[in-house]
Formats: structure tokens, sequence, C-alpha cells
């Protein structure tokens, strides 16, 4: 219970400025990953009502569950801290976050409502809604239906390769806090290796895994070149501390903390969204 009120309260605090009548973004302008989030989405629409009309209200249960946990706080929203927390308020990029996770919030609480009543009603207090919703409760509205455009399965797949190395690479990360080489992940910096279509994969997709990582660098090699290093289900993995300044701002160690006239303590990546 506490899992799913708690990824309700995250959601909730980072929506809070957001209109769902006039700051909604377009499925088709969505960034990649928040798609993924409405497509995991879909799967738990269909599963729930599914669950309802046969009353397996435990499969329910688990499924709800295991969205909120592995979904949704173990991997997207953590993913999405550094949009949410660093873009500027109205930029499409953190609109983008807002509209996947006000449409999962709003399907969630629909879905919760005939068995966490109260708890439903809670959030639907607080939450923003669409000028068409009832807001004096949720339980006068309809429930969600599942969303054919969210069907993706190229998406899934990619995102399902991706997921499976991240997972390597916080198994790689954890030896070294324990060890105290690094304190937080972004301390980090990490070198995947692999071999294939992996590598051709993984080198495809390179400019995104840090953010995925949430190091603050991520590098593709092949896997001949790995030497002694962690080896994952999927990947071989390196970690090593980022040699660079914290960013102040974004808290990713960059060589370009401070380098810019004016922008003392901040990257370049951070001044870039501060002046755009």
């Amino acid at each position: 219970y506490r899992k799913i009120r708690n990824t309700a309260r995250y959601i909730l605090s980072n929506i809070n400025d957001f209109d769902p009548n006039t700051d909604m973004i377009g499925y088709d302008e969505l960034l990649e990953i928040d798609k993924w989030a409405l497509m995991k989405l879909n799967d738990v629409v269909k599963n729930s009502v599914k669950s309802y009309e046969e009353y397996e209200f435990h499969t329910f249960y688990s499924g709800i569950l295991n969205f909120c946990i592995v979904d949704m706080s173990n991997f997207y929203l953590d993913i999405l801290k550094s949009r949410l927390y660093t873009e500027k308020p109205d930029s499409k990029e953190r609109r983008s976050a807002q509209s996947a996770m006000f449409i999962i919030l709003d399907s969630l609480v629909k879905l919760l409502a005939p068995v966490l009543a109260f708890t439903a009603e809670e959030i639907w207090a607080f939450m923003p809604h669409f000028k068409e919703d009832d807001r004096e409760s949720v339980m006068l509205n309809r429930m969600p239906k599942a969303n054919e455009k969210y069907e993706n399965a190229k998406l899934s797949e990619k995102w399902d390769k991706l997921i499976a190395v991240r997972n390597d690479v916080n198994r790689a990360l954890e030896p070294a806090r324990n060890e105290k080489i690094i304190g937080k992940s972004l301390d980090a910096e990490v070198t995947v290796y692999a071999g294939g279509e992996m590598y051709d994969f993984l080198k495809d997709n390179e400019k995104d895994l840090a953010e995925i990582f949430i190091t603050s660098k991520a590098f593709v090699d092949k896997a001949e070149n790995a030497g002694e290093v962690f080896s994952g289900d999927t990947v071989k993995v390196q970690v090593v501390p980022s040699k660079y300044e914290k960013c102040g701002r974004c808290w990713v160690r960059s060589e370009t903390v401070g380098t810019i006239d004016g922008f003392d303590g901040i990257c370049a990546d951070c001044v870039k969204k501060l002046t755009k």
C-alpha cells in the first residue's frame, strides 16, 4: 500500500504546475521513454479491468504493485528526476514527462477506486483534471480504457534490452558504493562492453545511456576490450569514479563545470537549459 501511495505522492508533487487542458503534449510528440511508460500503463489497464471482470482481486493487486515498484519507482520515475528538476518549467521535455505522469495517475486512481476508495478520493481531490471530468468524486468518473495508440512492439523490445543492461550496470555500481569508490551513481563513469548485435544496439543509443544509468558518463566498447571487470547477465561493466567537478544544479560531474563566464559552478548542459 505504501508503495502505491508514494508513487501517487511523487507524481502529484511533480504535476502541481501542470494543467492537462493547456499543457498536455500530444502522444506523437512525447519523448520515447514517456511513450514506453504509457505502453506499460496500457498493459496494467487491460489486465486490471480483466481482473475486475473475473473477480481476481489478488491478480489486480499484484499487477498494480509491480507497476508502481518495478516500472515506475525503480525505473521510470527515477530517470525522470533530472528532467523534472533541471529543465525549464514549461519546456517541452518537462511537459512531456508531466503529460505521461498525469495520464498514469489519472488511470491509476480510477483503477484503485473500487478497492482503495479513501486513498483514491484523496488523490483525486489534489490532482489536476480535464474539463470534462467530474471533480466531485473519482467514483463519478468512468474506468480507463486501453489505448491502441500506446501499443508498440518495437519500443517494447528496445527498452527491454536497455533495462536489462541497466540492471547489469546497477549491479556493478553496488560494490563500487560499498567499497567507497563512489558515493552516488552520478559520481561514476561507466563503460559497457558488448559484442555482436548488442554492441551495435548500444552504440546507436550511447548518447542516452548516461541518463538511463543515472551516471555522469557512459561509454560503449567491444567485448574483446574488456579486462577484469564486472560480468553481468547481458554485458560487462567497468565503473570508475569521475575526475570532474560536480555541477551544483544537476549534480552531474562534467569537464564543462565552471567553464562558461557568468555561470560559476554549473555545467554547459545546465547553462543551455537556462538560456534556451
